[in-house]
């Protein structure tokens, strides 16, 4: 997991650098493996990143930590944007939804991105959370079977 964490972060490097933001990695130096695919991993952390980026552009910060416990291994994608309400987290993961003002309307999705992340992360054992507090933090948690070896 830290070195699909690493790659990914690193596709946005230009990007992020681009646009201003600080970046907070927090990848630990010993290994850290979990349940997954290398490919859907790929997917799910792209889509969270530039969600990211394009939803928390207002907070000029990214953040990526990669964490486990004895059982699982935690993937968290953070932003300090505009984040989104209470009452919308629920809706965030449903086909076809997307916020009433998308956070910025030059930034509308299609409403399958998280739809679509939500699936692979579920077709690999895992869950994702979300928590947001607006203008503080909003987190998109990865949360996968840890392997150990």
């Amino acid at each position: 997991m830290n070195e699909v964490c690493r790659k990914n972060i690193l596709d946005f490097y230009e990007i992020l650098n681009t646009k201003g933001f600080k970046v907070n990695i927090d990848i630990p130096q010993v290994n850290i493996y979990a349940l997954g695919n290398i490919e859907a991993l790929d997917r799910i952390m792209s889509n969270l990143i530039s969600n990211a980026i394009k939803y928390g552009s207002d907070g000029k910060v990214i953040g990526l930590n990669l964490n486990c416990d004895d059982d699982f291994t935690y993937v968290e994608i953070w932003d300090r944007g505009k984040g989104i309400d209470e009452n919308e987290i629920d809706k965030v993961f449903e086909r076809m939804y997307t916020l009433e003002d998308s956070r910025n309307s030059s930034f509308q999705g299609s409403g399958l991105g998280l739809t679509i992340t939500k699936r692979l992360v579920e077709k690999m054992g895992g869950k994702i959370l979300l928590n947001s507090k607006p203008n503080e933090k909003t987190s998109f948690i990865i949360k996968l079977k840890r392997l150990t070896y």
